[in-house]
């Protein structure tokens, strides 16, 4: 499987082995001031009822490590995709669709342990229904779990894409194109349509 997140769409993508899409998530990415990387990152583990402890970054200089729980700003997931970046739920769900974050990719929680729970089935590490019950259940357990095999994660900035025949014009949240009408052309023209 593969994930690619458009951080101009604030969507995350979800493919399976054959490279088809699976599902489509909204996402929080990061702020203008705090922007996510654009980079080809790489998942290897998934962190069930995770701890939030504070990164070494002046924004959180005052903040103390919070416990799985109802205030914990990962929403209990987190899915590390390099140094200090993550996928992972949130506290704060109206943030999705936004650029939020100080970097991070959030997702709704609920939809956080559905990707996770996906990721988990597919690869061969153990899972069970039994076993996503139990770290349901046990809130105050962190589980780490190491996949099988690494998945790749495209962060990318497509401000255009066409989609299903449907041309999607996104907003230029960290104010990257330039000429955005020759953008749009280029676009078009590459995937093989007339302006017109």
């Amino acid at each position: 499987p593969s994930i690619t997140v458009n951080i101009a769409a604030r969507r995350l993508y979800l493919y399976d082995e054959r490279a088809a899409l699976v599902k489509t998530y909204p996402v929080a990415v990061g702020s203008p001031r705090y922007r996510t990387p654009i980079r080809a990152q790489a998942m290897r583990t998934i962190v069930w009822n995770a701890w939030w402890m504070p990164p070494p970054s002046p924004w959180a200089q005052h903040d103390k490590p919070t416990p799985p729980g109802k205030h914990n700003p990962l929403g209990n997931i987190k899915m590390p995709i390099g140094a200090s970046l993550m996928l992972h739920g949130t506290n704060q769900p109206q943030s999705i669709g936004t650029a939020a974050s100080h970097g991070c990719i959030r997702l709704f929680t609920q939809d956080a342990w559905e990707l996770a729970r996906w990721l988990q089935s597919h690869s061969t590490t153990p899972h069970s229904d039994a076993l996503f019950q139990a770290y349901a259940r046990n809130r105050h357990r962190s589980v780490s779990v190491q996949l099988g095999a690494t998945i790749p994660v495209d962060l990318v900035y497509d401000y255009v894409e066409i989609r299903a025949d449907q041309l999607h014009v996104y907003h230029d949240i960290y104010a990257r194109i330039g000429n955005k009408w020759a953008h749009i052309m280029q676009t078009l023209a590459a995937h093989g349509d007339a302006a017109d």
